[in-house]
Order: structure tokens, then C-alpha cells, then sequence
């Protein structure tokens, strides 16, 4: 039954696959039926053999004359390459049919190099590179590939129908960017363009990647603006204050330090200003910020990269005297509001699976992220047993026992998600009850669920009588955020942190390749349905999240000092340091 439940998986994962892809994967999966055809016939004369010798390579070269990607040659290697050494395979093995009086050995060689490809193609494409479904428009200029890649996201982008996209408004708004950006001849203008459409859809796996990092300062201009010194953050009581200053800045000079109360920026109130500012990310190294309600708190971070040459900041002194003063504009704000923004996305720098006693009878449990393996992972996902992590989480969570622990503190801050079995057996160790879960692609009528893909946390619960604290953020992402969900159902569990969780747990398999080759977009293919069909933890259209926080860490003066204005690195240590005293009383 397993076994049968595992070439289902693989069947519907070949199933995803695009349609050039899975064109050159079954020619070289069924080219050697021909061979054998041909090791039946023995024609007599060597031209048959020369014909069937040259079809697999001209077949190939024909194929990636046209699949090419241009720009980007090592992905087309890649993911592609295989099938051009099993064509030149195919040939030699022809030309050994031809001198060969037994046709055996020939045909299993034959039998075996379709076999091989084959399935390292399912591998790489579903698996290893997690891109099943590819859009090649490297060869398109800027707006035909923005026209594209909006039709492929319609017809492919799992949460279209959840979200209410409204890809008409879409093509309406992007398509004259992308062609204003193309009669400009300007990559950072279309590099904003395909950040923003990303940014539309709310949706923390469907982002802008890029691999020419020299190109991001000129979209990071255009959607980060400028550095004048320092970033700013809102507080729970709704003050916005300064954060991340530069103590050589004219800002620091004229009176604004760590702490400072914002009240204006360029004439505007500063509330007015921030309630019109945009949170586009440039680049994957700045998160997205899919829920509202963690995007209002970024806000400010990105309002602080506003203005021209100079800008004109209200603010109160530490006397309480309002002052209003022009700053000059330093450099780009990119690296200062990845610095802000880090610090409510993070990770506390650990390796997977690392534990230690913080007390004498408190433990922690760093898990960055569920991936432990490549290969194994994925044996697991298409099985759903993973002994060795299983084994893994058990003994340092007995280690503990052993030193004293009876409260553990499970750290999932900047956790960047992975494979679900690895989520599935850990939350199994903690619960009394069953989840269950489907996989699902897009359907005319909401969902069609993928029935082989049924997965489950069993009942384990042998530590569910742990009182237990799990650390969020709004970094804790994915299978993250599904951990963070399951584990939140034990009654022995609470949620903490300044913010809830990233807010995106589907599936991703799509990747778009866009114009010229250097910027991709990503974007989920697969949901994550619970046993009703209905979505898990993505938002729909009001982008409210389901996560919500059972102890939520203040933002206030103090805790901005410690976290954005360390003394030391000390800025993950906070929300330790708070959890131990929520712990102890």
C-alpha cells in the first residue's frame, strides 16, 4: 500500500511538470521502445541505423534551440542536461545495434540510460530545484515578459481564486510600466516593475529573486529611496521613534538618537506619511511581509527611505521641545532597512535541531528550519517517515530531561520553512490529537485535491505534559508557519513574540524566468488544505492572519533600545531573556 501511495505521489509531482520539460522526459524514457523496435526489424541496411542514431541529438539540439534560457545557461544545463548525455547515449547504443549480432546487452544499456534520465528529471525538476512548472521569457523583451508572466500566475498561481487577484486591473496597470520601462532601456525601472507586481499579490512565496547582485542598487533606489541617518519603527502606544542611528549622521548631530519621537517627515504628519507608504522588497534578502498587520509595523522602515537630496524631519527632543530639521541625504537606504527589518525576521544563528539548558530547568530548542537531508527530505515527503529526525528531536529533548529541563522554549524565529514530514513528526511528539492535511492544484471550482498526497501528524504526545513556549516572528515562514499552527492546538503550548508569523504556507513548484534571464519569480503551485479543502495559514483577501499570539512581547522605548540599538549582539537574546521571565513568573 505504501508503495502504491508513493508512485501516486510521483505520478501526480510528474503530472505538475511544464510541458517542454515533460516533452524531452518521456522521449528519453520511451526512445528505447524504438530501439527495440529497431533490434527486432535488423534491418539489413546501415541507413536505418544512421537515421535512428541521429534523431535523439537532433531532436535534443532542436529542443533547446528553443528552451534554451537565455542569460541564464546553467539552469537549461541543469535541468536539461542529462537528457543531451542520454541522447548521445542513445546514439552510441545505435551504432552498437548495428555491429552487434545479439541485441541484449544493446537494449538494456538503452533501457536502463531512459530509466535513469528519467527519473533524475522528476527528481531535479520536482525535488532538487523545486520547480516543476517553469516559464521560460528570457528571450522576450520587458513587456511581453511581464504580459506572460501575469497569464502564467493566472493560470497556474494556486491562491488566484483565494486572493481575488484581479489580473485584468494587473495587466492593465504593469504592462505600460513594463513598456515605459522598455522604451527607456532602464533594467532597475523593470526590476521595479516585476517587484511590484510580485508585491500585489501578498504572498510571501511568490517573490522577485535575482542572481546580479551589481543590478539591485538601482532598483533599490527607485524602491528603498535614500539614507538619511537612521530607520524608524512604531511603537505598541503608536509613537513612531527613531532606531539604527548613525552616530556620525547630521541626524544624531542636530539632536534625533535611538528612542527620539518622530512627528513629521517632509511637512506630513508622520502617521498621514506612513499610511502612504508602500513596502516594496528589491531584493530576497528583505522579506516580504504578506499579513497587514506585520506590513504596518515595517512601514515606518520603509518611509524612512522617502524623500530627495534632503528631507525635512519633525521630532521631539529629549525635553520635550518640537524641533523640524533638513537632513542630507547620505546613500541608498537599502542596507539600513535590511538592518531594521532583519530584526523582526530573523534567526538566532543556531543549527538545526540545537539545544542546550538556559537555567537550571529551562530548555531550548533552536529549529531554523525543517530540512535536514536533500535526498532523505525528499524520500520523506513522498513516504512520510523520517526515523533519523525523529530520532534526532527525541534525544535532545531526553538530553534535556536528563539535565532537569521541565519547560522548554522551542525557538522557531526566522525558521525558513522546508518539508513538511520534518514539521509532521516533531508537532507529533507534542500532541494528543490527529491533524490531518491534502495537497491540492488549481481547479475551475476552487481546489482539486490531491488524494495521494494526504499527510498526517500522528499521536505521539510524549511531551505533551511540557509546558512549552514557541518564539515567532514575522520570518517564521512556511512549514514554519504550519509548525507554529499545529504546535499552537496543544493545550500545554503558547504562542510568543512581537509579531505573529510570515503568513504563507503553500506549496512552491512555479518559477518564471524573465526577460534577459536575470530575474526570476517564484510563486506557489500546490496548496496546503486542511480536511475540508479549505486553505491553511495564508491570508485571503484581507490579508488577516490565523496565527494569533497567546503572549504578546510589548514594543516599547525600552525593548526598541535593546533590539534595533544593541550593545552587544545581543538583539535575538531579548525575546529569550522574556520568555524565561513569562516562564518563571
Amino acid at each position: 500500500m505504501k508503495f502504491i501511495t508513493v508512485l501516486l505521489r510521483i505520478w501526480d509531482e510528474i503530472r505538475s511538470i511544464d510541458i517542454p520539460t515533460s516533452y524531452i522526459m518521456y522521449f528519453s524514457f520511451f526512445w528505447p521502445l524504438v530501439l527495440l523496435v529497431l533490434a527486432i526489424a535488423k534491418p539489413k541496411k546501415k541507413i536505418f541505423y544512421g537515421i535512428a542514431a541521429a534523431v535523439p541529438v537532433i531532436n535534443f539540439l532542436v529542443f533547446y534551440l528553443f528552451n534554451y534560457t537565455k542569460g541564464n545557461v546553467m539552469f537549461g544545463i541543469k535541468r536539461f542536461g542529462a537528457h543531451f548525455i542520454a541522447a548521445v547515449v542513445f546514439a552510441l547504443i545505435t551504432l552498437w545495434l548495428s555491429r552487434q549480432k545479439r541485441k541484449v546487452l544493446p537494449m538494456v544499456a538503452a533501457c536502463l540510460t531512459g530509466f535513469i534520465v528519467f527519473g533524475w528529471s522528476v527528481l531535479y525538476a520536482a525535488g532538487l530545484s523545486r520547480t516543476a512548472c517553469l516559464g521560460n521569457f528570457t528571450h522576450m523583451g520587458y513587456e511581453d515578459s511581464v504580459s506572460a508572466l501575469i497569464d502564467e500566475l493566472e493560470t497556474y498561481y494556486i491562491l488566484r481564486d483565494y486572493k481575488q487577484i484581479d489580473f485584468d486591473a494587473l495587466r492593465a496597470e504593469y504592462i505600460p510600466m513594463a513598456r515605459q520601462a522598455e522604451e527607456h532601456g532602464s533594467e532597475s525601472e523593470y526590476r521595479v516593475v516585476v517587484a511590484s507586481l510580485c508585491n500585489e499579490f501578498h504572498d510571501g512565496h511568490l517573490y522577485f529573486l535575482t542572481s546580479n547582485r551589481m543590478a539591485t542598487p538601482g532598483a533599490a533606489e527607485l524602491t528603498c529611496g535614500n539614507d538619511y541617518g537612521f530607520s524608524m519603527v512604531r511603537l505598541d502606544d503608536g509613537k513612531v521613534v527613531a532606531v539604527c542611528l548613525a552616530k556620525s549622521s547630521d541626524a544624531y548631530r542636530l539632536g534625533i538618537h535611538d528612542g527620539t519621537q518622530i512627528t513629521s517627515w517632509n511637512g506630513v504628519d508622520i502617521d498621514e506619511a506612513i499610511a502612504a507608504t508602500e513596502c516594496i522588497v528589491p531584493h530576497p534578502s528583505i522579506t516580504e511581509f504578506p499579513l497587514i498587520e506585520n506590513e504596518d509595523i515595517v512601514r515606518p522602515m520603509f518611509l524612512a527611505g522617502t524623500g530627495g537630496e534632503t528631507v525635512d524631519v519633525g521630532f521631539i527632543d529629549e525635553d520635550g521641545v518640537q524641533h523640524e530639521v533638513t537632513l542630507p541625504r547620505l546613500s541608498l537606504n537599502f542596507t539600513r532597512l535590511e538592518w531594521a527589518t532583519n530584526v523582526l525576521t530573523g534567526y538566532w544563528n543556531v543549527e538545526f535541531g540545537h539545544a542546550e539548558m538556559l537555567d537550571d530547568h529551562i530548555g531550548y530548542l533552536g529549529i531554523p528550519w525543517e530540512a535536514y537531508d536533500t535526498y532523505l527530505d525528499i524520500y520523506a515527503c513522498l513516504t512520510d517517515e523520517y526515523p533519523q529526525v525523529r530520532d534526532l528531536f527525541i534525544s535532545r529533548i531526553e538530553e534535556l530531561k536528563a539535565q532537569g529541563m521541565d519547560t522548554l522554549i522551542i525557538d522557531l524565529r526566522g525558521n525558513s520553512g522546508g518539508f513538511e514530514p520534518i514539521e509532521n513528526i516533531f508537532v507529533s511528539l507534542f500532541t494528543d490529537h490527529e491533524i490531518v492535511r491534502y495537497s491540492g492544484v488549481c481547479a475551475d471550482d476552487g481546489f482539486d485535491i490531491l488524494e495521494a498526497w494526504r499527510s498526517h501528524v500522528p499521536v505521539d504526545g510524549r511531551y505533551s505534559d511540557i509546558p512549552v513556549v514557541v518564539l515567532v516572528n514575522a520570518g517564521c515562514a512556511s512549514c514554519g508557519d504550519i509548525m507554529t499552527y499545529d504546535l499552537s492546538t496543544c493545550p500545554n503550548v503558547t504562542v510568543m513574540g512581537f509579531t505573529t508569523t510570515w503568513g504563507s504556507a503553500q506549496s512552491t513548484g512555479g518559477r518564471c524566468l524573465m526577460s534577459g534571464g536575470d530575474i526570476q519569480v517564484l510563486y506557489p503551485i500546490t496548496g496546503t488544505l486542511d480536511q475540508n479543502g479549505d486553505v491553511v495559514i495564508d491570508a485571503g483577501e484581507d490579508r488577516a492572519g490565523v496565527i494569533e499570539l497567546d503572549e504578546r512581547i510589548p514594543l516599547n522605548e525600552e525593548t526598541v533600545l535593546r533590539l534595533f540599538c544593541p550593545e552587544e549582539d545581543e538583539v535575538w537574546g531579548y525575546e529569550v531573556e522574556y520568555a524565561m521571565e513569562y516562564i518563571n513568573g
